[in-house]
């Protein structure tokens, strides 16, 4: 049975992230993901010849591509929006007080 290179490394792809948290983008992740698909280890190589680095760079492509999808279809003050940083808190309008008092640093500073 022929299966499309797109369709092969999407699948590869697929199985490989529920390792990933694991075993990071390792052998043991790529090997799961051949076991997990069914695919031979023959066409497993062929469509990621360098294994999981090559299911990684997949990974961070398909990301790329969701997030140039997501700002190509905002507004344009949306996408501004959206891009400003911001120097305010997360949570809470105070930072915490410091354990080691006021001035008093966990390492020394360099200056």
């Amino acid at each position: 049975m022929t299966v499309p290179y797109e369709t092969a490394k999407a699948a590869l792809l697929d199985a490989a992230l529920l390792h990933v948290p694991f075993d990071g983008w390792s052998e043991a992740t790529f090997q799961a993901a051949v076991r997990e698909t069914g695919l031979s280890a023959g066409v497993a190589h062929a469509v990621c010849p360098r294994g999981a680095v090559d299911l990684a760079v997949a990974y961070h492509k398909a990301g790329d591509a969701a997030m140039l999808r997501l700002l190509r279809g905002a507004g344009a003050s949306t996408q501004s929006a959206a891009l400003k940083f911001s120097r305010q808190p997360l949570i809470g309008s105070q930072q915490a007080p410091s354990p080691h008092g006021s001035g008093e640093h966990l390492l020394p500073s360099p200056w």
